[in-house]
Parts: structure tokens; sequence; C-alpha cells
């Protein structure tokens, strides 16, 4: 297994789509967000997911048409839902986030290799919002995630 460096807060001026991405209001109906960025300056596998209290998902991929790296996203979420998980699914997702102590996580992890991705994960718990960003990192957690978006 990688070493995983841990720290507190993002560095600054580290990466400026992870700083505006982070910068993003997010209503306050939305309890997760979930952005996978490559690091390379290609962000046609870029995608994001946002999900309501209410349990509706809503699913955006990069068009791959627009190949400027600084336009993290190039496509707005839909305006109707991706699909619409139970109770017992975030109730799951939930689970998962305390299992693996996500709410006690530092600010940002990474494991140093050449590209890769990001994977940024802001969640609310009660009427906080907790952000983690990890880079190159795998795990359950993440994988877990990943498979949200899977039809």
């Amino acid at each position: 297994m990688s070493n995983i460096e841990t720290f507190d807060d993002l560095p600054e001026n580290y990466d400026l789509r992870l700083t505006n991405l982070l910068d993003e209001a997010i209503p306050h109906d939305v309890i997760v967000s979930f952005y996978y960025v490559a690091v390379s300056k290609n962000p046609s596998n870029n995608y994001r997911w946002e999900l309501h209290r209410d349990g509706r998902l809503y699913i955006t991929r990069h068009s791959g048409k627009n190949p400027s790296f600084e336009i993290t996203f190039d496509k707005p979420l839909p305006k109707k839902p991706t699909k619409i998980l139970s109770k017992d699914k975030i109730s799951a997702l939930y689970k998962r986030f305390e299992e693996t102590k996500f709410f006690e996580q530092p600010k940002f992890r990474k494991v140093f290799v050449q590209g890769g991705s990001y994977v940024i994960l802001r969640v609310r718990r009660n009427n906080s919002l907790y952000e983690v960003v990890y880079e190159n990192v795998e795990s359950p957690l993440i994988d877990y995630l990943y498979s949200i978006t899977e039809k």
C-alpha cells in the first residue's frame, strides 16, 4: 500500500481548480457532493454528482468537447435527477462515512505519483459541511462512492 501524506489544509495555490470547486456554494439540501477530476490537463474524464436529502442524485460528466483543463466541468448538473436513492441507501452511505471515520480525516490526503486524479468529497452532517480532497488515494470508501454512479 502506498504511503498517504496528510495535511490539515489544502496547500496554498496548490491547484486552482480544487480551490474553485471548494469555493462553490452548494444548496443546503445537498448532503453529498462528489467530484472526480483528472490531475492531468485532460478534463474529458471528469465527472461530479450531488445527492439531495430526499435521495435525488444528479450526475454530470465532462463532454470531452472542450479540451481546456481550466474548465473542470463544461456542463451543468441536469435539471432532472439521474436517479433516486432510497433512504436505506442514504443511511448505508452515511454508515460508510462513520465506519471510515471520514469526519475525522485531514482535509487533504495524497499519494505522490505522476498524474492520477483528485476526488473531492463535500459531506453535510447535521448543519456542518465537511470537505476532504484525495489525490491518488484508493480506499473502500472511494470505491463505494464510484459505485453510486453505476446504473
